[in-house]
C-alpha cells in the first residue's frame, strides 16, 4: 500500500481532542434546605476527583472518525500482487573490462583468469559474456545463437578471443547498458563484474554505478577488481602540435619518478630529421615537450607519427598520431561595398589569428573582377545586400560549381526587395530589445568545439523565413535564424543574419569570432567537414543532408563500409588508433585516431569509494522482485472511496450514540431533581 499524500496523516494528532475531553469530569453540588449557617464554624474542604475514561464507545467511534479522515485525504492505494511466472532463470553474467587501461601490469590476464573460474564453477547454469570499454557487447558462444550458453568449452573460446583494446570505459555508462544486455530476462540474475576499476572512470554522480531496476528482476552484481596493490608508472605521449616551423611533442608521466625520455618523430613513413629522436628529463608525474627544428613536411597533409621509448607499464599510450598539413598561405576575397569599414579590418584581423594559412584580400565590390572567382575556395561578403544583379549570378555558378561563400547581413540588405543569390524577402527586423542564443547545433563540423555562444549579445537583426531546405545552425532566443547553411548546386552559402559592423551584435570583438573563422577556413576551404584529430570510440556522421556517405579506409587499410552502406547516411565508429581516410563527396579526409588520454592514469578507484559502491549494490539486491515488480507494473486500488463510506457510516453511528448517552443523562437529571 503507498500514500499519494501522507503529509496529510499530520492530522492524525487532532485524536487527542477527544481523547482529553473523554476523560474531563464536572461534579454538580445537590442543593438541601438548612435554616441557617451562621453559627457553622467554616473549614476547608479536600476534594478528590478521579478521572477515568467514560463512553468508551462513544470514544472510539470519535477516534475511529478522526483517523478515517486523515487516511481518506490522504488518498492511500492498494497494489494488487498479479501472479508472475517468472522463474528463477540461473543467468550468470561475465563482465569483462576491455578497455585500455586493462593491458598494463598484467590485468587483462588476471581478469581472464577470474572469468576462467566463474565458468568453471557453473555448474549447468547459463552464462553470458560481455565485454565493456567504449560500449557492452555480448560475445556469443558457439551455437548460443547470441543467447546464454551452458557450454564450458564454447564459452572458455569466447574468453579466449577477448583482448583489451584502445577504448575507454566508463563505469557509469557499462552500468546504464546492462539493461539492453538482459533484454527481455526476467527472475534472479548474477553478475560479476571484472575490471581493474579506474579512478577515471567514475562517473560524476555516484547514482550512476548503480544498474537500473526492472519488474520482475533481480539482479546481484558482484565487483571483482583485477588492479595490483600499487599503482604502476605510466608515460604517455598526450599531445603533437605544429609551433610556428617546428613540431612539439609533449610526455606526461603518471604516477612516475624523474626520468630521462627519448622520442622519435616519423613523417610519411620517414625520420622527421636528421636527427629524429629527441631526449629529455622528465619531472616526477609531470609534462615536458620535446621539440624538433624545421622537420621535413611535404605540401598538404602529413602523417605524423611520435613514439615514446619509455619501457612503462602500459606501452599502447607512448604513440601518438597526428594530421599536419602544410599548404602556402591562400587568399581569401573580403568582399565589401566600404572596404575601409569595421567589418573588413574584422574579418583580415580574425582571418590572420586563426593561424589556418588564410590571408584576406579586401576588396571593393565594385571592383572585383568575377573572372578570377575560379582561383578561390571560398570567399567573404560583408553584406549580402550590397551585390549586385550581375555578380550575383556570377557568384551563383561559382556556388553551384562546388565553390562555398560565408555573407553577413548588413545596412543594405535591410532596404533590399529581395535578398541576392537566396531570392528570399526579409520579413522583418529584431530590435530595440536585446536578444542571445537560443539554440544551436553543438554538433555540427562547423560548430563543433566552439565556445563562447552563450556571451553573444544580439542588438538588431534581419528576419526572414528559412527554407524548409535549409539548415539552421544557431537560433536566437527569439527563434528567428542565426546563422543558417543553403546548399546550391555542389556548393553552400553560410548566412549569418546580422552584421559584421559590432552595430548590432558584438560577434567581431568576442573571442569566438576567431574560432568561428577558424572552423569556416576548414569547413569552407576544402580541408573536408571532419576534425583532423578525433578520439577512439568517437563516431562521425558522413553523407548529411541524405546524401551518399563515401568511403572510410581505417589505419589497417581495410575498407569500412560495404558498397550499398556508400550510397547513403550513416555513422561510423572510429574504434582504432591511427590514421583513418576518408572519402566523400565534399572531397578528401585523414583522420588521426588517438586513444583517450584519460586510460593512460593507472591509479584505481579509491578503497572507500569502492566499498561505498559494493554497499549500494548490496542495499539495492536487497529489494525483492516482488516489490520491484509492484512498484512499477502491478495494478492499484484507490482506498479513498472507501474510507468515505467508512466515514459516513462511522458520523452516522457517532451522532446516534451521543444523543443516545445525553438523553440518559438528561433522565437521569430529572429523576434526582
Amino acid at each position: 500500500m503507498s500514500l499519494l499524500a501522507p503529509l496529510f496523516l499530520a492530522g492524525l494528532a487532532a485524536i487527542a481532542l477527544p481523547l482529553w475531553l473523554h476523560r474531563l469530569r464536572s461534579r454538580q453540588a445537590q442543593r438541601a434546605p438548612f435554616s441557617s449557617a451562621m453559627l457553622l464554624e467554616h473549614s476547608p474542604q479536600q476534594q478528590l476527583l478521579r478521572k477515568r475514561w467514560r463512553y468508551l464507545t462513544l470514544l472510539g467511534l470519535r477516534v475511529l472518525l478522526l483517523a478515517a479522515l486523515c487516511f481518506a485525504f490522504a488518498q492511500p492505494q492498494w497494489h494488487r500482487a498479479v501472479a508472475r511466472h517468472a522463474a528463477r532463470a540461473g543467468l550468470q553474467l561475465i563482465v569483462l573490462d576491455t578497455s585500455l587501461s586493462m593491458g598494463a601490469d598484467g590485468r587483462f590476464a588476471r581478469a581472464r583468469a577470474a572469468a576462467q573460474r566463474l565458468i568453471d564453477r557453473l555448474d549447468g547454469a547459463r552464462a553470458l559474456i560481455v565485454s565493456a570499454s567504449d560500449g557492452l557487447a555480448v560475445s556469443s558462444a558457439a551455437g548460443a545463437g547470441g543467447g546464454p550458453s551452458a557450454d564450458p568449452a564454447a564459452l572458455r573460446a569466447v574468453l579466449r578471443q577477448l583482448h583489451p583494446t584502445a577504448a575507454r570505459l566508463d563505469d557509469g555508462a557499462a552500468m546504464a547498458g546492462l539493461d539492453s544486455v538482459f533484454d527481455r530476462q526476467r527472475g534472479e540474475v548474477e553478475a560479476y563484474f571484472i575490471s581493474d576499476f579506474q579512478a577515471s572512470g567514475a562517473p560524476t554522480r555516484f547514482a550512476d554505478l548503480l544498474p537500473q531496476l526492472v519488474a520482475g528482476r533481480a539482479l546481484a552484481l558482484q565487483l571483482q577488481p583485477v588492479a595490483g596493490a600499487a599503482v604502476p608508472a605510466n608515460w604517455a605521449v598526450s599531445a603533437l602540435r605544429r609551433d610556428g616551423d617546428d613540431l612539439v611533442v609533449t610526455v606526461r608521466g603518471f604516477n612516475t619518478p624523474a626520468r630521462v625520455l627519448g622520442v622519435t618523430l616519423e613523417i610519411n613513413g620517414k625520420p622527421a630529421t636528421a636527427s629524429a629522436t629527441a631526449t629529455q628529463l622528465v619531472g616526477a608525474s609531470a609534462a615536458a615537450q620535446f621539440r624538433f627544428v624545421h622537420p621535413l613536411l611535404r605540401q598538404g597533409d602529413n602523417r605524423v607519427i611520435a613514439r615514446l621509448a619509455a619501457g612503462d607499464a602500459l606501452a599502447a599510450d607512448n604513440v601518438r598520431y597526428a594530421v599536419i598539413r602544410d599548404t602556402p598561405v591562400q587568399p581569401v576575397p573580403v568582399l565589401s561595398a566600404d572596404p575601409g569599414a569595421r567589418a573588413a579590418k574584422y574579418l583580415a584581423t580574425a582571418l590572420a589569428a586563426t593561424g589556418g594559412g588564410y590571408q584576406a584580400q579586401v576588396l571593393s565590390l565594385g571592383s572585383f573582377d568575377a573572372r578570377t572567382l575560379p582561383r578561390y575556395r571560398w570567399i567573404v561578403l560583408d553584406d549580402l545586400g550590397a551585390v549586385d544583379a550581375t555578380l550575383a549570378a556570377q557568384l551563383q555558378t561559382f556556388i553551384a560549381n562546388g565553390g562555398a561563400v560565408f555573407a553577413a547581413l548588413g545596412q543594405r540588405s535591410a532596404t533590399t526587395p529581395r535578398l541576392p543569390l537566396l531570392g528570399d524577402r526579409i520579413t522583418g527586423g529584431a530590435g530595440g530589445t536585446v536578444l542571445s542564443v537560443g539554440q544551436l547545433q553543438a554538433n555540427h563540423p562547423l560548430l563543433s568545439g566552439l565556445r563562447g555562444w552563450e556571451s553573444l549579445t544580439i542588438g538588431h537583426m534581419l528576419v526572414l523565413a528559412p527554407d524548409p531546405a535549409d539548415d539552421v545552425l544557431v537560433s536566437a532566443s527569439n527563434g528567428a535564424p542565426l546563422l543558417l547553411e543553403r546548399r546550391l548546386g555542389r556548393g553552400r552559402l553560410l548566412l549569418y543574419t546580422s552584421d559584421l559592423n559590432d552595430d548590432g551584435n558584438d560577434l567581431p570583438v568576442q573571442p569566438l569570432f576567431v574560432g568561428l573563422l577558424a572552423q569556416l577556413g576548414r569547413y569552407l576551404g576544402g580541408q573536408g567537414e571532419l576534425a583532423p584529430v578525433q578520439t577512439v570510440g568517437a563516431s562521425i556522421a558522413l553523407g548529411r543532408g541524405g546524401g551518399p556517405a563515401g568511403q572510410v579506409i581505417d589505419p589497417s587499410g581495410r575498407t569500412v563500409l560495404s558498397l550499398a552502406d556508400t550510397r547513403r547516411a550513416l555513422t561510423v565508429k572510429l574504434d582504432q588508433p591511427g590514421f583513418y581516410q576518408i572519402y566523400t563527396p565534399a572531397g578528401e579526409a585523414l583522420v588521426a585516431v588517438n586513444p583517450d588520454l584519460r586510460e593512460s592514469d593507472l591509479a584505481p578507484m579509491p578503497a572507500v569509494e569502492l566499498s561505498r559502491w559494493r554497499s549500494a549494490l548490496a542495499a539495492q539486491r536487497a529489494v525483492p522482485v516482488a516489490a520491484q515488480a509492484s512498484s512499477t507494473n502491478d495494478p492499484t486500488i484507490p482506498l479513498a472511496p472507501v474510507l468515505l463510506g467508512l466515514l459516513a457510516a462511522l458520523a452516522l453511528a457517532e451522532s446516534l450514540l451521543g444523543n443516545s448517552y445525553l438523553h440518559r443523562r438528561l433522565t437521569a437529571g430529572a429523576g434526582r431533581s
